[in-house]
Protein backbone atom coordinates (compact mmCIF):
# COMPACT_ATOMS: atom_id res chain seq x y z
CA UNK A 1 0.00 0.00 0.00
CA UNK A 2 1.15 3.49 -0.65
CA UNK A 3 0.47 6.38 1.59
CA UNK A 4 0.84 9.83 -0.37
CA UNK A 5 0.80 13.13 1.89
CA UNK A 6 -1.60 15.60 0.29
CA UNK A 7 0.48 18.78 0.52
CA UNK A 8 4.60 17.30 0.77
CA UNK A 9 3.80 15.18 -2.11
CA UNK A 10 5.37 12.64 -0.02
CA UNK A 11 5.05 9.14 -0.72
CA UNK A 12 5.77 6.25 1.78
CA UNK A 13 5.28 2.39 0.70
CA UNK A 14 3.63 -0.13 3.31
CA UNK A 15 4.06 -3.70 2.56
CA UNK A 16 0.84 -5.49 3.99
CA UNK A 17 1.04 -9.12 4.67
CA UNK A 18 -2.16 -11.60 4.40
CA UNK A 19 -5.07 -10.62 6.55
CA UNK A 20 -3.52 -7.82 8.12
CA UNK A 21 -5.45 -4.74 9.06
CA UNK A 22 -5.02 -1.01 8.36
CA UNK A 23 -6.62 1.15 10.66
CA UNK A 24 -6.77 4.99 9.37
CA UNK A 25 -7.47 7.98 11.89
CA UNK A 26 -6.48 11.23 12.76
CA UNK A 27 -3.76 12.62 10.20
CA UNK A 28 -3.36 9.59 8.42
CA UNK A 29 -6.89 9.49 7.46
CA UNK A 30 -7.27 12.96 6.83
CA UNK A 31 -3.87 14.25 5.02
CA UNK A 32 -2.64 11.50 3.51
CA UNK A 33 -3.96 9.63 0.45
CA UNK A 34 -3.56 5.38 0.30
CA UNK A 35 -4.02 2.81 -2.50
CA UNK A 36 -2.53 -0.26 -4.00
CA UNK A 37 -1.35 -0.28 -7.35
CA UNK A 38 -2.25 -3.04 -9.70
CA UNK A 39 0.66 -5.03 -10.80
CA UNK A 40 2.01 -9.01 -10.16
CA UNK A 41 4.69 -8.23 -7.70
CA UNK A 42 5.86 -5.65 -5.48
CA UNK A 43 10.02 -5.33 -4.57
CA UNK A 44 10.11 -4.08 -1.28
CA UNK A 45 13.13 -3.28 0.68
CA UNK A 46 15.34 -4.93 -1.78
CA UNK A 47 13.11 -8.29 -2.05
CA UNK A 48 10.31 -9.44 -4.31
CA UNK A 49 6.75 -10.33 -3.42
CA UNK A 50 4.52 -12.18 -5.76
CA UNK A 51 0.80 -11.11 -5.04
CA UNK A 52 -1.82 -13.24 -4.70
CA UNK A 53 -5.39 -12.38 -4.30
CA UNK A 54 -6.66 -10.20 -2.12
CA UNK A 55 -10.06 -8.89 -0.43
CA UNK A 56 -10.48 -5.63 0.58
CA UNK A 57 -13.61 -4.52 3.48
CA UNK A 58 -14.09 -0.84 4.26
CA UNK A 59 -15.87 0.06 7.20
CA UNK A 60 -16.53 3.91 7.83
CA UNK A 61 -17.48 3.59 11.52
CA UNK A 62 -15.90 1.18 13.92
CA UNK A 63 -15.80 0.78 17.84
CA UNK A 64 -11.68 0.44 18.83
CA UNK A 65 -11.04 -0.77 22.17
Amino acid sequence: MDFTHQVEQQRIPILLEPRSMVVLQGESRYHWTHGIAARKTDLYQGQKYSRKRRVSLTFRKTILV
